[in-house]
């Protein structure tokens, strides 16, 4: 016999950026059961460590979901919407590494359809959620300075980055390969 699914009614909008959460962390855990299941499949180095980054990527993306919900929850005081977004932006860029270094090992037919369940689309659902109560925070007056910065950056850090000196200041150099003269890529230049 089947399980009859459960109903939400979200009646606040904190309660639907949280279920938003939730959901993306439940398809994220499904996600990383699946590819561990998968990881004996793999038959070549490369999908074996595309394989490893991507599983390693899901824990740090779980952990950031659930850093998330913690925060939602306001077990942490200090949380700020910044925060969350962070954390949420952390988990959505977890996502698209283990995208790319598929493609760049050239495996992402053999690892994106065992570690997708639609995770990086939920968690940039959850982003637009909170993106919401971000900006009314600075646009409806609401502004807090203390909370425009992540609970992390402290107080002298702050005060640097919002002086006007630094705003004033300009580049001394330029690194870009625009390909019109002499600029080319930094890469060279490190080795």
């Amino acid at each position: 016999m089947g399980r009859k699914p459960q109903v939400y009614n979200p009646t606040q909008k904190s309660e639907f950026r949280r279920m938003t959460v939730e959901v993306a962390l439940q398809r994220a855990i499904a996600a990383q059961s699946h590819g561990w299941r998968w990881g004996k499949h793999c038959k070549t180095h490369n999908e074996r460590a595309a394989w490893i980054n991507c599983m390693k990527l899901y824990d740090y993306t779980i952990i950031q979901l659930n850093r998330t919900l913690h925060g939602l929850d306001k077990i942490n005081a200090s949380c700020t919407n910044s925060d969350i977004q962070i954390w949420l932006s952390t988990a959505l860029t977890n996502l698209e590494t283990c995208r790319i270094s598929a493609n760049d090992l050239n495996v992402t037919d053999f690892i994106l359809p065992h570690v997708s369940y639609n995770v990086s689309d939920l968690i940039s659902n959850s982003l637009a959620i909170n993106e919401d109560k971000v900006q009314k925070q600075y646009f409806d007056g609401n502004y807090n300075e203390e909370e425009s910065f992540p609970s992390w950056v402290g107080r002298e850090e702050r005060r640097l980055l919002m002086s006007r000196s630094l705003v004033a200041e300009t580049a001394s150099f330029v690194v870009a390969k625009d390909g019109l003269g002499s600029i080319g890529p930094c890469r060279p230049q490190l080795m």
